[in-house]
């Protein structure tokens, strides 16, 4: 029988993951709607625009987008199963961390299945009136929002793997 805070933590965990994947998943209808982009948004760091990414991060693995998604599900169905064997020992940390991470991966799992791509829209750009040096425009790699929440949830799980596991446990 599961105690009660392995029940709690599974109802926030759940909880957590909905609202990311709902957040991550309709963040582009929010900013291009059916009819294009609903509004112009261009700075000196970040533009809008409308990328169809049928392959993996920087458009690896391009047209091998339903193994890309298959590939997804047996991630996903990984982290579920940590997860749930180990919800008791986690803190509200470790479930935001797990919970936006998979969140991600499922966002972008969605897109492939129901539009055949992911949908990209972050592009940031660094010029070179921003460093003392001369050299021209920076453009990173054009992403979207899920895209943050699975590499800041990887940043955060690696940092946590190296040096701290006893800093994410609840006591």
């Amino acid at each position: 029988m599961k105690s009660k805070k392995t029940k709690f933590n599974i109802i926030l965990f759940v909880l957590f993951t909905t609202v990311y994947f709902l957040l991550c998943y309709n963040f582009k209808h929010f900013l291009f709607g059916s009819a294009g982009l609903r509004f112009e948004f261009q700075s000196k760091f970040l533009e809008f625009v409308y990328l169809k990414n049928t392959g993996a991060a920087f458009s690896l693995l391009d047209g091998f987008n339903f193994g890309l998604a298959f590939f997804a599900v047996i991630i996903v169905a990984a982290f579920l199963y940590y997860v749930f064997r180990n919800s008791q020992n986690m803190n509200i940390l470790t479930l935001n961390v797990y919970s936006s991470l998979i969140a991600g991966i499922l966002s972008n799992m969605a897109e492939r299945f129901v539009d055949g791509y992911v949908t990209d829209y972050f592009l940031i750009k660094l010029s070179e009136s921003l460093f003392k040096f001369s050299m021209n425009k920076i453009e990173f790699p054009v992403f979207n929002l899920a895209d943050v929440f699975i590499v800041i949830s990887a940043i955060v799980l690696s940092l946590y793997i190296l040096f701290g596991k006893s800093r994410l446990k609840s006591e």
